[in-house]
């Protein structure tokens, strides 16, 4: 029974050995959305984006919609620092706020930023004059 089952696989093996033995048949490769041009040639860097003037409220396209930023976001947003909060903490008592202060619900009873509220850059996009990319029916 052995035999009979070595010999029956060494014959599929080489029954199939030999009909590998024409070369493979080249496959054209899909055209993506560039068509084959190379990256290279159709990216072309945006000139840089415009941001209005710190202080401009911009409006709200619906209900609930959180705020805008209207300047360029710099600073670090990781596990170690917000930069939001470093310009939006609330104010102390007595002093001025250096700009809008984040809501009190971002923050728990202890005064430290919430975690559910860490990253402000989910909610909060910055606005600039550049053309929208994608088309949008909202």
């Amino acid at each position: 029974m052995k035999k009979t089952l070595i010999s029956g696989v060494l014959a599929a093996l080489v029954l199939t050995g030999c009909g590998m033995t024409e070369a493979p048949k080249q496959v054209e490769a899909p055209k993506g959305m560039r068509d084959g041009t190379p990256v290279a040639v159709t990216m072309v860097r945006d000139a840089d984006p415009v941001y209005a003037k710190k202080g401009t409220a911009i409006e709200r396209n619906w209900d609930g919609q959180p705020p805008l930023i209207p300047h360029a976001y710099k600073k670090p947003t990781n596990l170690k620092r917000n930069g939001c909060t470093t310009c939006h903490k609330p104010a102390k008592p007595g002093k001025k706020a250096r700009a809008t202060p984040t809501h009190a619900s971002h923050f728990e009873t202890d005064g430290k930023l919430d975690n559910r509220f860490y990253n402000c850059h989910q909610c909060h996009v910055a606005v600039s004059d550049q053309p929208a990319r994608i088309g949008n029916n909202f």
